[in-house]
């Protein structure tokens, strides 16, 4: 069974079927009680695009975006994971085969475009599978 994740948010805009979330991410330590004198305290915004059709929100109004677990492993997976394995795996091959370190790292990294090019290209089938939804306010 998956657990569901919950983050607070504010509807930006609502236009053609989609709810524009503006949610406000915190780094680990944002609980730490030294956090305002750390540097290493961060927070970010992030902007979400959710299906809606429904007429119950306007702009401004709060919100809980929900999604599974399942849905942020995944979405873990094709930002981060894949892209590490393919850049070791670039880095050490043309290494081994070139002891150049120079040219390792520029085909390691370089690797990674045929990567975001097709992630680019399947853009609308990860749309329909990666999908949050909002918590009807109460």
């Amino acid at each position: 069974m998956s657990r569901i994740i919950e983050h607070p948010g504010t509807v930006l805009y609502i236009r053609n079927g989609v709810a524009r979330i503006k949610i406000t991410q915190y780094s680990a330590c944002s609980g730490c009680h030294a956090r305002s004198v750390c540097i290493l305290s961060d927070c970010s915004e992030k902007t979400i695009d959710i299906p809606y059709t429904a007429s119950a929100l306007q702009a401004g109004d709060s919100v809980t975006i929900t999604g599974s677990e399942q849905i942020g492993n995944k979405a873990v997976r094709l930002a981060f994971l894949y892209p590490s394995v393919i850049v070791f795996i670039a880095l050490f091959a043309v290494f081994y085969y070139t002891e150049n370190e120079l040219a390792a790292g520029i085909t390691a990294l370089a690797a990674l475009i045929p990567y975001y090019i097709t992630l680019y290209f399947f853009r609308n089938i990860l749309k329909k599978r990666l999908v949050f939804s909002i918590k009807q306010p109460e």
